[in-house]
């Protein structure tokens, strides 16, 4: 509401009907990053950090543990990520950054 960056975690409780905030460590707020989700975990990858800097970290929220990993990709990251579009197919996540590159992570 004050017109910063949020960091906020939350999880809805569908059972409780209920929000509650998370207390897990990880990625600093953002805006502009994608996300996904697969198989149990979240991810979000890239966006521009409350300090105005454009992010290629790639982090991974396991959703039964209640914790934040970073993970170090295989190949580079896209040059740019704000707002880039993505879609998640068998065992990889599809990332077309605004610079037309096309990366595809792979889930295993």
């Amino acid at each position: 509401s004050g017109g910063g960056v949020l960091g906020d975690h939350l999880a809805f409780d569908l059972e409780e009907g209920a929000w509650r905030r998370l207390d897990a460590e990880g990625p600093g707020p953002r805006y502009g990053h994608v996300s996904a989700s697969f198989a149990g975990s979240y991810y979000i990858f890239g966006g521009v950090t409350a300090a105005g800097k454009h992010s290629k970290e790639l982090w991974r929220f396991d959703c039964e543990g209640e914790y934040w990993q970073e993970v170090t990709p295989a190949s580079e990251a896209p040059s740019s990520s704000l707002h880039a579009a993505h879609c998640v197919g068998g065992d990889s996540w599809f990332v077309l950054s605004a610079d037309g590159s096309l990366k595809r992570y792979d889930f295993h």
